[in-house]
């Protein structure tokens, strides 16, 4: 039997999303300065760090170039260290006294009305758009976060979901560019912080498209056993009740929720039991919500496709897992047929080489009430000469189900 603390909930006090009001970044104006100099002074080793990932682009030039812009790289990193660390200290202060979760209204100022759109459909969303901080991009085969967030706005729009869920939304600075952009779109925004004490945020964010639907009863929980990388991010769980305004069908609610489960990483560490205690964890906590209408958007990192280096094989995992999730009759699983065409929802890129993986980790599971009615569910693929082109390493996976089909 799994415990229920594997995933704690995290008290923000009062419920700001039923004054429907903004919600302040820190307790008091005083946190958010120390946080905003520790801010500026880290700056140069972040700058620093970033740039080592342009010596890969100098391949061909002499060894001795290379050395010496290795050089030039460590002597700045050396320089910074000593400027940045206390402002580091800042930073992680300032967290503790942070907000769990961030707040954002729609402001509907370039907001694109698609008049084709069915207006008695509701079209989900997830997606895993890897916006790890700059200091993060060890493997360096992306660009910048912050350089990405118009390609995945520009996904954003041509699918314009109702609902939106995206994971490892971590880099601070690109969050704010997202969630003001996806504000301007009309989508009323609710992101996960989780970030005291620690160097990463949950990466977890909810948007609901359209001023006449109304967001309630917002939660957050915190996995408690997450282990190697995993351990220093504060990735978990995020909830909230949708309440969507019908004029035949009436007054219709949705309960959302979005996460991430535990990533693999080189070792022996058994991380399929960890994902398993997670999922049934979340699913404990779907039944005791009991919701009538439920969407849990997820990349849970298992797949019916063997993944590198996972033991057990992930086609095992993924019967467990599933076994889980749909025996529990709370959930569905409405995309079996795409998870099995070979089409994957990431991105491997190798040696300059890009290759699509059969592997599907992303996904959009519903009420089974929910799936008798669904429309279309669809893989979108990103495009892209370099892996630097793309938006992100995950493919944007989308669901549409019916309105009528909510009870």
């Amino acid at each position: 039997m799994i415990h229920t603390s594997v995933l704690k909930r995290v008290d923000f006090g009062e419920n700001i999303s039923e004054r429907g009001l903004p919600l302040p970044a820190y307790k008091h104006q005083l946190f958010k300065y120390i946080y905003f100099l520790g801010f500026v002074t880290s700056k140069p080793l972040e700058i620093t760090v970033n740039r080592f990932q342009f010596v890969k682009y100098f391949s061909n030039r002499s060894p001795f170039f290379r050395y010496v812009l290795l050089a030039g790289l460590i002597s700045s990193c050396a320089v910074a260290i000593p400027v940045s660390v206390p402002g580091l200290i800042l930073r992680l202060f300032a967290n503790q006294f942070r907000n769990v979760f961030g707040y954002s209204l729609p402001r509907k100022i370039l907001s694109h009305q698609d008049e084709n759109r069915d207006k008695d459909n509701l079209k989900l969303m997830s997606w895993n758009v890897g916006l790890g901080p700059g200091y993060m991009s060890y493997d360096n085969r992306l660009n910048l976060p912050y350089k990405r967030i118009g390609a995945i706005i520009d996904q954003i729009v041509r699918q314009r979901p109702d609902v939106l869920a995206l994971q490892e939304v971590l880099d601070p600075e690109s969050r704010d560019m997202l969630v003001g952009r996806l504000s301007s779109l009309d989508y009323h925004c609710v992101h996960s912080v989780l970030a005291a004490g620690v160097c990463l945020s949950g990466g977890l964010l909810l948007a609901v498209r359209g001023h006449e639907n109304k967001v309630r009863n917002v939660g957050v929980w915190k996995f408690t056993n997450l282990v190697n990388y995993d351990f220093w991010s504060n990735k978990g769980l995020l909830k909230m009740e949708l309440t969507i305004q019908h004029k035949i069908l009436g007054e219709k609610k949705v309960t959302l929720f979005n996460t991430h489960l535990q990533s693999d990483y080189e070792g022996k560490l058994n991380y399929s039991k960890i994902r398993t205690e997670q999922i049934s964890a979340i699913m404990q906590e779907i039944g005791e919500s009991q919701a009538a209408n439920v969407v849990l958007l997820a990349d849970l990192n298992f797949s019916c496709y063997p993944l590198r280096n996972q033991q057990p094989p992930s086609s095992v995992e993924y019967a467990q897992s599933m076994k889980i999730i749909e025996g529990s009759g709370l959930l569905k699983n409405p995309n079996h047929e795409a998870q099995n065409s070979g089409n994957g929802s990431f991105y491997n890129f190798k040696g300059g080489t890009i290759e699509r993986s059969r592997a599907v980790i992303d996904y959009i599971l519903i009420s089974p009430h929910l799936a008798q009615e669904g429309r279309t569910s669809e893989i979108i693929p990103l495009e892209g000469k370099t892996s630097l082109e793309f938006a992100s390493d995950h493919t944007p996976i989308t669901h549409e189900f019916s309105l009528a089909s909510l009870r």
